[in-house]
């Protein structure tokens, strides 16, 4: 029947409609899509969008939260306070993963909800919250193939460590290259993950996460960012193995600076390129002054040198630098009260390794 296909054919919306239609529409409504019309899915995954920031954090006894912000290109950034959950990001798409409670049987899957806790939220139900976990990031993933940026994990509670156990096994997750820990659980269940997470070259841990566990464990981790430095004992400090580390809320104790500026004269760390360290409470103004007298440097000036230094994609400026060198080394430092800046222009590698 002519008439009948006819109109069959004005209703069919074109790939390449589709395609500019779901270009300008927002990652929320594009999950929407995806998931309520098959014509769309594979218009979604030629579009090759990619997850640049997914959080998973615990909330209350059994909840989870997951937020997830969509980028067009891999260099998308955005401005994402991970702290921060109760943050609406228009970017992201938010779900809640709850234990099915009794009576609530009807509500199998996705259940939209507008205006949970003043943002858009999806509430899902779940027998097993992990599995509904997993479930719905292998979905994200297939959805947004693109890429996978950073992470950011905060579980504390053992009867979460199904979840860690499943993402070693997601190939997408797997191929992360930056990992935030905001809060951590039995090390053991972290390092079977770790195992898996080789490709991670950046690691931030935040301020309720244990560090001593993960302590020069894994050796194709180039970039440590500490946000709770007061955690960490004076050997450990001296002993970091990274190629870039930025550690917050040191107890300042100078012995600690000088250790660690010894084991790199010594040739023990030869891989160190930059290292930044801020003080919890300002140094007293009797160490400020035994520091420098250790550290012994000579102004840098402009010409013939160098006046910034780059690191992990980042540039410093070296404007109030001092410069140092001991056999086989050189590098310049900025001290003040509240921090420690230090930028390597040479090392050499001691064939002995040290036995910490």
């Amino acid at each position: 029947n002519m008439t009948d296909s006819y109109f069959r054919f004005l209703i069919y919306e074109s790939f390449e409609s589709r395609k500019r239609r779901l270009e300008d529409d927002t990652p929320r409504n594009i999950f929407k899509c995806a998931m309520t019309d098959l014509d769309d899915i594979e218009v979604i995954e030629e579009l090759n969008y990619g997850i640049t920031d997914l959080r998973i954090m615990e909330q209350g006894r059994n909840a989870i939260l997951i937020t997830a912000l969509i980028g067009k290109k891999e260099t998308d950034r955005f401005e994402f306070d991970p702290e921060d959950c109760h943050g609406y990001y228009p970017q992201a798409i938010h779900f809640k993963i709850n234990p099915m409670r009794r009576g609530f049987n009807e509500y199998g899957g996705l259940m939209e909800i507008e205006n949970v806790e003043s943002s858009q939220s999806y509430l899902l139900y779940t027998e097993k919250v992990p599995l509904g976990v997993f479930t719905l990031l292998e979905r994200l993933f297939e959805i947004f193939p693109g890429f996978l940026n950073h992470v950011y994990i905060s579980l504390s509670r053992e009867e979460h460590e199904e979840i860690l156990e499943m993402l070693g096994g997601s190939p997408t997750f797997i191929m992360l290259r930056e990992l935030t820990v905001m809060k951590t659980m039995d090390i053991n269940l972290w390092a079977t993950l770790m195992e898996d997470l080789i490709r991670v070259k950046t690691f931030h841990f935040g301020k309720k996460a244990n560090f001593e566990d993960f302590h020069n464990k894994y050796k194709h981790i180039k970039h440590m960012n500490l946000n709770n430095g007061n955690k960490l004992v004076s050997n450990d400090f001296a002993s970091l193995h990274y190629e870039t580390i930025k550690i917050a809320n040191l107890i300042p104790d100078t012995r600690d600076i000088k250790l660690f500026m010894e084991t790199w004269k010594d040739g023990n760390k030869s891989n160190l390129k930059y290292l930044s360290v801020e003080f919890k409470k300002p140094l007293s103004i009797s160490d400020l002054s035994s520091l420098k007298t250790y550290l012994n440097g000579v102004k840098r000036t402009e010409s013939p040198k160098k006046m910034i230094f780059k690191a992990n994609n980042t540039v410093y400026s070296l404007e109030n630098a001092y410069d140092i060198e001991s056999p086989g080394c050189s590098g310049s430092y900025i001290l003040t009260r509240k921090s420690f800046q230090f930028f390597v222009w040479k090392s050499f590698k001691n064939i002995i390794e040290p036995a910490f």
